[in-house]
């Protein structure tokens, strides 16, 4: 019996379980199993069949030509063959030889037909690969038991085998689907730290030309500066000490002097100004440089470490690495934070999604609205007993009633330059830490909000 084809794809559970079932052949599938009889005498094909018809087999194949044999056992892939020992061309142990030899056909039980019933015939027959002897003339109820048992072992050898090929086809199809899943895995942590990799140095890069600008003020003034003009002063005062009086009071230089050295005074002390307040910017967009580089060390050194924390604070170190964002179109932030417990998560996957979720709303209020109408509220609220909520929420561009379901679809997306990743990676962070997220929107133009769910840390230790 032929073994049917397999569907390599996804599998239904009864297939599933059929795999582990007892193995069951019914009379019925036996009745239609095939038969090849071979043998160069009609005659006796004849006397075989007759038996087996009367036995309710009915799928009969046979021939007189030994040289068919092999091309009629891989053709029609018979279930069981009937082969005659003494014929020309070839005997039966030479054709034998060739079933067993092809791979195609070697598990086919083969009974030898045979007027000889010595231990040596018997021995070759069984050297060759022989299932079974009949002797001949053919018993009728000897035929019937033993092609009976035959096909017995052979369909149900067939059913070990389609289930060795369904399991290993879901075996083969779970390993793909886990090297897939931990390739999807990686790949978002990756695509997170990129995104934050690339917020810091964006943030860094912003306050590193604030830097150059005031550098390259600062050198204009010493550039430009008066010091030059006072060293020649200085030096006419010091050629006439010894006629000082008379120098100021006869010579036009002299006269000139005092007013011009008030007026070189002046402009130091304003040169002086200028130079200390563009130092102070100097130095507060260094040690923004600073916080940036040292919390992006910190969080980068942590992964998959549970730990416990204060969300106020771990949303003031978001800020800080998205604050240049805020501060370039002087968005509001309001914070309205409940007394809340702590809670036990993984710092820096909470802050990749965090992170996210706030460089979203504020480009999206970037894109809606001018400089100073941006308004960005985060609160911190008991969500239940066991849950706390974090609500980011902005007067930005708003979401159409029709993308919330897909907002968090892998590969959705309404930016002309995105990806569809962020928000996907952040549902299954949040889901990864046992919290959830969704989002709420009146419309376009109406702003958005983000709401991520989080256990507490005494339900999270459960």
């Amino acid at each position: 019996m032929s073994n049917p084809g397999h569907e390599t794809g996804g599998r239904r559970t009864d297939e599933v379980l059929a795999c582990h079932r007892p193995l069951s052949v019914s009379h019925d599938c036996v009745k239609r199993a095939r038969i090849l009889i071979v043998d160069d005498e009609p005659i006796n094909i004849k006397a075989v069949e007759k038996h087996l018809r009367k036995l309710g087999y009915e799928n009969l194949q046979h021939t007189t030509d030994s040289r068919q044999v092999i091309d009629l056992v891989v053709t029609t892939q018979p279930d069981i063959v009937l082969l005659d020992v003494m014929m020309p061309y070839l005997d039966g142990l030479e054709v034998l030889q060739q079933i067993r030899g092809d791979e195609r056909c070697q598990h086919v039980p083969v009974l030898v037909l045979t007027a000889y019933c010595d231990t040596a015939h018997r021995h070759a027959a069984l050297d060759a690969g022989a299932t079974d002897f009949l002797g001949k003339p053919v018993d009728p109820r000897e035929l019937a038991r033993r092609v009976f048992h035959s096909l017995i072992v052979k369909l149900n050898q067939d059913q070990l085998i389609e289930r060795a090929a369904h399991l290993e086809s879901e075996v083969r199809r779970q390993a793909e689907a886990l090297a897939a899943a931990q390739q999807t895995a990686e790949v978002r942590y990756l695509a997170g730290k990129a995104e934050i990799a690339t917020d810091v140095l964006h943030n860094v890069g912003n306050a590193l030309n604030s830097v150059n600008v005031g550098v390259d003020l600062v050198a204009a003034s010493i550039r430009d500066s008066h010091l030059p003009s006072l060293r020649r002063a200085v030096d006419l005062l010091v050629t006439h000490r010894k006629n000082l009086a008379r120098f100021l009071t006869n010579d036009e230089r002299g006269r000139l002097l005092p007013l011009y050295l008030i007026e070189v005074a002046d402009f130091l002390l304003a040169e002086r100004e200028r130079m200390s307040n563009e130092i102070n910017v100097i130095k507060k967009h260094l040690e923004h440089i600073n916080t940036v580089v040292a919390m992006q060390q910190k969080f980068a050194a942590l992964h998959n470490v549970m730990e416990e924390l204060q969300l106020d604070g771990l949303i003031r170190d978001v800020e800080s690495l998205l604050g240049d964002l805020a501060r370039r179109q002087s968005v509001e932030i309001v914070h309205e934070y409940d007394p809340l417990p702590p809670v036990r998560t993984d710092r820096q996957k909470l802050m990749q999604v965090l992170l996210n979720l706030t460089k979203n709303s504020l480009e999206s209020i970037l894109q809606a609205h001018p400089v100073g109408a941006g308004l960005l509220r985060i609160r911190l609220r008991q969500s239940d007993a066991t849950r706390i909520a974090i609500e980011i929420a902005d007067n930005g561009e708003g979401i159409s009633p029709c993308h919330l379901k897909e907002i968090f679809v892998h590969g959705f997306t309404t930016k002309r330059d995105g990806h569809g990743f962020g928000l996907h990676s952040c549902a299954n962070i949040v889901k990864e830490l046992g919290g959830s997220i969704h989002a709420a929107s009146a419309g376009i133009g109406k702003g958005a909000t983000f709401t991520v769910e989080l256990p507490t840390l005494n339900e999270a230790s459960l």
